[in-house]
């Protein structure tokens, strides 16, 4: 049974705890990830990867650092093989190297391919 304040479900589905991973970051970077890891858990997949496009977007247009940092860099690099969604996978690969903008474009993808397949 999940604990809804502690550790939702949502939040516990990978290796790595999504706070474990975002809560070094900034608020933007981590909002976005965060968006990302419970999108296919949560059951507001398309909302919830439009709001990581959002934050992404948001870093990008203020020139914001993410605050992703070796250890976080590694941790998306390994919930990201963990991950069953393939442009989830690559957006999370991307954010880890810095590429947002390949990472938003994935994300799109993702949206894209889960409307087609409604």
């Amino acid at each position: 049974m999940s604990d809804m304040v502690n550790h939702p479900a949502h939040y516990t589905h990978f290796s790595i705890e999504v706070i474990d991973i975002i809560d070094r970051m900034n608020f933007c970077a981590g909002s976005a990830i965060k968006y990302i890891l419970r999108a296919p858990f949560k059951g507001e997949y398309e909302r919830d990867l439009r709001k990581a496009i959002w934050y992404l977007r948001r870093i990008q247009e203020l020139h914001i650092e993410t605050g992703i940092e070796v250890e976080e860099e590694i941790a998306l690099r390994h919930v990201s093989m963990e991950a069953t969604v393939e442009n989830i996978r690559q957006a999370l690969q991307f954010i880890a190297d810095g590429n947002l903008s390949w990472a938003i474009k994935e994300l799109e993808a993702a949206i894209k391919e889960e409307k087609e397949n409604d």
